[in-house]
């Protein structure tokens, strides 16, 4: 199973649950289109046709899913859907987004970006949503300087999680741990410590979970004379 790339309206989740992004969630349009809140926000919508007990046969828990290849085990997914066939429960998001969805039981993590209209305060979260209804348990302030850099804002890296803690980082350079809970456990600024990044088109980079170590790639690209480079975590501390 593919996981989503640019400008595919419909991506997919394991566990017979596919999770859908409006038609422009990876990106904002290049022109005006005709309904405009499909430019504002996405939808996630969540495919019926399997017991709870089977939602919850497979995590994904990282970009490109367990295998790191994009392929799900799951079978038998639902392979129709409208706006109201085969649909479990909706959720509205503030605004566009690049990352993917991870799953570990019941919940679900997203990197989530307020409209880019809005420019004070924090502007970045992560969110934990139940998996069974939709419903926000909890969302935590990822930072603030969401801004657009060519066709993607500052949410596009995607969380990751071992199943006990859940670590997302933002386009700003701002890595953040929790626990399921919503106990903030560390907090780093990348750019503040170790330069600014430097690419055309903003960050996007997913840190990498193995073992107890959390890798980052530190992008200085071409605004620093600095080289880029691989840094790697203690994903406790």
């Amino acid at each position: 199973m593919q996981m989503p790339v640019r400008r595919i309206r419909y991506a997919e989740m394991p566990s017979q649950m596919h999770v859908r992004h409006a038609r422009y969630a990876e990106m904002p349009p290049r022109r005006p289109r005709r309904h405009e809140d499909t430019k504002k926000i996405f939808v996630f919508l969540v495919f019926l046709g399997c017991a709870v007990a089977s939602l919850r046969a497979d995590n994904w828990p990282q970009w490109r899913g367990p295998a790191q290849n994009g392929v799900s085990t799951e079978k038998n997914l639902p392979g129709r859907w409208s706006k109201t066939e085969n649909i479990t429960w909706t959720l509205d998001l503030p605004a566009w987004s690049g990352s993917t969805p991870i799953v570990w039981g019941d919940r679900i993590f997203l990197n989530v970006a307020e409209d880019l209209k809005r420019r004070e305060g924090d502007n970045l979260f992560l969110w934990c949503v139940d998996r069974n209804n939709g419903a926000v348990m909890w969302k935590r302030p990822l930072g603030g300087g969401n801004h657009q850099e060519q066709k993607q804002n500052m949410s596009t890296p995607s969380p990751v999680t071992d199943g006990r803690a859940v670590w997302a980082m933002t386009g700003t350079g701002i890595l953040k741990a929790f626990d399921f809970e919503g106990k903030e456990l560390w907090a780093r600024d990348i750019q503040k410590e170790y330069g600014r990044f430097g690419l055309n088109w903003g960050y996007a980079s997913s840190p990498l979970l193995h073992g107890d170590s959390l890798f980052v790639q530190v992008l200085h690209g071409m605004k620093t004379d600095d080289p880029s480079y691989l840094l790697r975590i203690d994903k406790a501390t």
